[in-house]
């Protein structure tokens, strides 16, 4: 994607439209105004106990701890904290949208991993908005370039449909 469409992307997110609105009324100088709003944000983590970043949301995962060979409804799931849109992602998408897929596949099974639960290729096409072959053909691209990329089908055959081949 081009230079200046990064540009416009980055300057339509949520974080800068609201430091652009404080400053414009408050008049500030725009330093002051990101600075205000890191400190809002501080105020409203603290006091009001939010626990997502802008771009993130919450996600049910298989748990990690589910036995080989169940299927995918009787396992338990986990809510996990995924994050959907970064600031890396910017600069993933400047390389192309595979780029910008295979480094959200990563960050996304890592971050499941992480708080103990694993994603499906389903899961990833879906919150991807991708095919399961699109997903399945960047794993193998990621396992061929030794990145590692959990998942429930590489870790166990949990049903039919999550075995990852």
């Amino acid at each position: 994607m081009e230079q200046a469409a990064i540009e416009r992307l980055k300057a339509k997110s949520p974080e800068e439209a609201i430091a652009e609105r404080i400053g414009r009324d408050f008049n500030l100088a725009p330093f002051m105004a990101q600075t205000q709003f890191e400190q809002m944000r501080k105020y409203f983590e603290t006091y009001l106990g939010l626990e997502r970043e802008v771009g993130q949301m919450v996600f049910l995962a298989v748990s990690a701890n589910e036995p080989p060979g169940r299927l995918i409804g009787e396992c338990e799931r986990v809510a996990v904290v995924l994050t959907m849109d970064s600031p890396d992602d910017l600069e993933a998408l400047r390389e192309g949208m595979a780029v910008l897929r295979r480094g959200k596949i990563q960050r996304l099974t890592q971050e499941a991993q992480d708080q103990g639960a694993l994603l499906t290729q389903e899961d990833l096409a879906r919150l991807l908005c991708s095919s399961r072959s699109t997903i399945k053909r960047d794993i193998a691209h990621l396992r061929a370039r030794t990145l590692m990329c959990r998942h429930v089908g590489r870790s166990k055959t949990l049903g039919r449909g999550s075995v990852i081949n």
